[in-house]
């Protein structure tokens, strides 16, 4: 019984801290996770509205999509405000006011709203384009900038963008500066601090460690699930796993069908089936031989070498002009052989 009251008595001073912190020192937290969760809610609207009808996730859904995908932001803002609460934990208690002070809160304030904003736009322009959140895709657009980067600025707006983003953050930090940016900063001791700060980190660790991005993703329709899910969360998922369901993004046939016509393709009379045909296509070419009946014409002169390369632009080539030496053995087959200047692709910019 006394080990019951004691753990009642700890909930409640928990409890008291939390509530104590966000009507005072902490309460800026309250405001910022209000703005995102409002942002997020706008461009799942949009998502549905701009992209979803047409893949048949009604109105109807769009009701459930929405509180889903409220719970789902709510379980990101533990770990995406626990930097905001750690430096609200380090700043000193001050008697009197600190101009400097909340000239730093309003730069942190507006540079996070204008993350928001942003990240919100990027969303909106890759679900355009490939239905999805953010993804393994959107992964490889950051460690690999160099052209993705030149793509994206010549193919969007993005300086308007910017522009309007910066607008729409000042808009935001004038409607919600005073719930933002405190005159004084409430008192309150280092160890109710440092006890915060705890149930913060605690909180985001049982968030990360129960839930995964998937967690509510009850649709049969892809689609509905990803407008339901976080961008954040997704982003940081294929960060971690560094996997992209295949079957998911492209279209498939079945396997067996598959092989079946690789191998009515790929065996022809100058090849044989090599072991675990069935499974890897892998073939045997016998040189020219007389008297090999089929095969004696066998796999024949070669002098032909198809090199492909992703992300091989022409201005690492030296052969192209390029004066780093980075491509040493590809400018070496250059002057050996044929090399093209002008090529043209019939797929996408990327």
């Amino acid at each position: 019984m006394l080990l019951k009251k004691e753990k009642i008595k700890m909930s409640a001073a928990e409890s008291n801290i939390i509530r104590s912190g966000l009507k005072g020192r902490y309460r800026p937290l309250l405001t910022m996770g209000a703005v995102y969760l409002l942002l997020s809610f706008v461009l799942r609207i949009v998502l549905w509205a701009a992209m979803g009808r047409n893949f048949q996730v009604s109105a109807a859904q769009e009701f459930i999509i929405l509180g889903l995908g409220v719970v789902n932001d709510l379980l990101v803002l533990p770990p995406l405000l626990l930097f905001f609460t750690l430096i609200l934990t380090l700043l000193p208690n001050l008697k009197g006011e600190s101009m400097f002070r909340r000239l730093w809160a309003r730069f942190f304030s507006m540079a996070a709203i204008f993350g928001f904003i942003y990240l919100s736009i990027a969303e909106f322009f890759f679900f355009a384009e490939f239905n999805a959140r953010f993804n393994l895709v959107a992964v490889d657009y950051l460690i690999y900038p160099n052209e993705v980067f030149v793509n994206i600025w010549e193919t969007y707006h993005v300086l308007w963008l910017l522009l309007a983003t910066a607008l729409l953050t000042i808009i935001i930090q004038a409607i919600f500066d005073r719930r933002l940016i405190r005159r004084r900063l409430p008192a309150m001791p280092f160890k109710r601090r440092l006890l915060f700060l705890g149930i913060h980190i605690l909180l985001t660790i049982f968030c990360l460690s129960l839930f995964s991005t998937d967690s509510l993703a009850i649709f049969k329709n892809r689609v509905a699930n990803e407008i339901t899910a976080n961008g954040i969360s997704s982003f940081f998922r294929a960060l971690h796993t560094n996997e992209l369901n295949f079957k998911q993004y492209y279209r498939t046939i079945d396997d067996k069908r598959a092989f079946t016509i690789m191998r009515r393709q790929l065996c022809t009379s100058d090849s044989l089936a090599a072991k675990g045909f069935n499974e890897n296509l892998n073939r045997t070419f016998p040189a020219p031989v007389k008297g090999l009946g089929k095969l004696k014409k066998g796999l024949g002169k070669l002098n032909i070498v198809a090199v492909v390369e992703e992300s091989f632009g022409a201005q690492f080539v030296g052969a192209y002009g390029d004066k780093r030496g980075l491509t040493p053995n590809f400018d070496r087959l250059a002057k050996q052989g044929l090399l093209f200047t002008n090529a043209y692709a019939s797929g996408t910019r990327t």
